[in-house]
Order: structure tokens, then sequence, then C-alpha cells
């Protein structure tokens, strides 16, 4: 079963029980404060269920049945499916677990008044108009948040200060792209607003931290046409992703240098800058394709000195970051993450899946003498959405 489907049905599976615990604590709110509507709240919570769970369920029959499907067959664009039924299954998703908090703390209120006899019954009607009021608001708020996060490229500009930075090479300034992720849903709009960033700027340095389209062979060409013409005045340099190598590698770095592009596999490039040495290290650290760690020690350890040490990589795991700060690098630029694509605030505490797998999943960090910068990227991965987390280009200004 491909992954895609097989994530979408298990996350599919655990929201079942959250979709009705919020579905039965809605209706029974609606029927307090308006008597005599359970049966139609219910069976109208029903419907949102099932339709919420019927894509995942669709797609896993047409793998196991061995079947192809018409609605399936316009992938290279978004189609009325996504919207009717793919769009909806993640917005879903979001409102019930940004609900599934205050619902429960709503319980827990509600528990603790039964000890208090005399306001039992005006305490739970407040309680029901709070989960009334809350559902459309949080709804709304998550269309609202998702369209802007999803759809507008942030302009996201850094001031890092360098020890040891000769004063030639203050005010050098690098321009992160990550995670481009050329598909359907990565349409002209953020290209354009990726050129107008670029154009802002004017960055002596243009890195990309990989993952330029996201799968098969289908947008190569709009790949092409997306980074051709993008350079940095001093030095372009791209490194692997994880979707790259799953995509087609060789193609990918063929695009890349065919376009001007320096693409480093695992390889120190030295530069020379107002008569100041610039190191760009590339390491190609994906799932399938990464040095094991004395490979790794032996890789840094051969890297020639430099007034500048810069590290690209794609993934930013916590073992690259710390041999690399062991190695004296004064920069670490990654991506991958996606700052999480989608991240919650449960009681005001981010969380989001990507945090499992490392903790540099966004923004700025130091580990000693060492910077980290994890950009958010453009595109997308899975779900077409992104939520408190808006895609980004990351220029990042040396003093």
């Amino acid at each position: 079963m491909p992954w895609t489907v097989r994530t979408l049905l298990t996350i599919s599976l655990i929201l079942l029980p959250i979709y009705v615990y919020i579905g039965l604590r809605s209706t029974t709110a609606l029927n307090l404060v308006f008597p005599g509507i359970l049966t139609k709240a219910r069976i109208a919570a029903l419907l949102v269920i099932v339709w919420l769970s019927v894509w995942p369920l669709f797609l896993a029959a047409v793998y196991f049945l061995g079947t192809s499907s018409p609605f399936l067959s316009s992938e290279t664009r978004v189609a009325w499916t996504d919207y009717f039924f793919y769009y909806p299954v993640w917005m879903g998703m979001i409102v019930a677990l940004e609900l599934l908090v205050p619902f429960l703390l709503a319980d827990v209120v509600a528990a603790l008044l039964r000890l208090i006899p005399s306001i039992t019954h005006q305490g739970v009607l407040i309680l029901a108009w709070c989960r009334i009021v809350m559902l459309p608001l949080v709804l709304m708020y998550v269309v609202v948040r998702v369209i802007l996060d999803t759809g507008w490229v942030r302009d996201d500009q850094t001031t890092l200060t360098i020890n040891r930075l000769p004063p030639e090479l203050a005010g050098f300034t690098i321009t992160l792209v990550a995670d481009i992720q050329v598909d359907r849903y990565t349409g002209n709009s953020k290209v354009e607003q990726i050129r107008r960033i670029l154009a802002r700027h004017h960055p002596e340095m243009l890195v990309s931290g990989g993952d330029l389209v996201t799968a098969g062979t289908a947008y190569l060409d709009s790949a092409r046409s997306t980074v051709c013409g993008m350079s940095g005045s001093f030095a372009t340099i791209a490194v692997m992703g994880d979707h790259d190598i799953w995509s087609a590698p060789q193609a990918i770095r063929r695009i890349y240098e065919e376009c001007g592009w320096s693409f480093l596999d695992n390889e120190h490039r030295l530069l020379s800058y107002h008569g100041k040495s610039i190191l760009v290290t590339g390491l190609t650290h994906v799932y399938s394709e990464r040095l094991s760690a004395p490979a790794l020690e032996q890789f840094f350890k051969s890297a020639p000195n430099a007034d500048l040490k810069i590290l690209l990589v794609h993934q930013p795991a916590e073992i690259v970051v710390r041999t690399a700060a062991r190695y004296h690098y004064d920069l670490i630029l990654a991506g991958h993450t996606h700052g999480g694509q989608i991240v919650f605030h449960p009681l005001g505490i981010p969380f989001a899946a990507s945090m499992r797998e490392t903790r540099y999943y966004s923004g700025v960090y130091k580990e000693g003498n060492t910077s980290i910068v994890v950009t958010r990227g453009v595109g997308l991965t899975l779900a077409p959405v992104r939520y408190s987390a808006p895609a980004e280009v990351t220029t990042i200004v040396l003093q």
C-alpha cells in the first residue's frame, strides 16, 4: 500500500473516535439549548463524520481491489474531488483536534459543577453555549489560517551573529529556499512569490535545501521552469532531498546544473569572496541515502578550513548537527520539516509530527558556536494544506 494511502487511512482511524466524541458533545449541547433537535442534530453529525471518512476508505478500497478510478485520473491538476473530499479530510482533522482539548476541559468543569447542585443546571447550560459558539469560531479560524499559511509565502529575514566573522563578510546575505515540492498543489502564484522575494533581497548566495518535486516525473518540466532564472549574485547551490531521490535524482541534479546551480552531493566546495574563504559543504542526508556515523565523522574531518564554514543539508538530523558543530561549522542550513506543516497548540504548547523526528524543526537554533537555520519551506507533503506553519523563504544576513 502506498505510504500516502496508509498514512491517511491510519489518521482517519485515529480520528474516528475523536469525531464521535466531538459529535456527541456538540449535539448534546445543541439539545440543551434548543430542546427537541437531538435526533436531527445527531443525524447531521453522522453525515459529517461519514463525509470526512469516505475519501481515505475509497482510496484504500481502490488499492485493495486493484482497480483504477476516474476520480484519480486527473492527478496533474487540482480536481473537484480535492475540494469536495480531500481538503475537508484535513480541515476536519484540524478542527477536531483543536476542539478536543477545550471540549475535554469543559467535561472536567461539568464534572466539578455536579458537586455544587445549586449551580449545576446554570453552569451546564453555559458550557453548552460555549461548545456551540466554539464550533463555528474554530471552523472559521482554521479555514482562514489554512488559506493564509498555505497560499502566502512569507519573506522571513533573520540576522545572525557569527563568531570571528571577518569584516569582509559582514552583511553577506544568504537566501534559503527549500521544499518547493512542485506538484498539483504548488501553483505559479507560489513560484512568483519566491521570485519576488529573491528580487527584493538580491542575495549573494542562494541555496536550495532539496525536495524540488513531490513525486514522479510528471512535474520535472515545471520544476525546471521554477529554478531556472533563480540565482545568487555570488553562488547558487543545491542539495538532494528525500522526494528528489524518490522521484528522479539524476534528472533533478541535471535540472539544477543546466539552470546554472552548483549541485553538491557529499562534497566540499571552497569559494573566495573579497579575499576571504567560504566553505560550503553539501551533505546528502535523507531517509534512503545517508552516511553512517563513522563515515559522517570522516566526511566532516576532511573539510578544508575556511573563514566561514557553511553546511547545506536537507534533513536537520541531530547527529548531523552535533557532528558538524564539533568540526566548527559556523552555519547549518536545512529544510525538510516544513516547520511541522500542521502545528497544533493544545494549551498553548506547539505540537507537530516532525517534532518527534528532530528538535530542530523550525527557526533558528544554536549548538555551541554553530547557528542552525531550519526553514519551513514552500510546498506540501501528504496534506494539501499548512496550518500554523506558513510557507516561507528564509534570508540570513551575517554580522
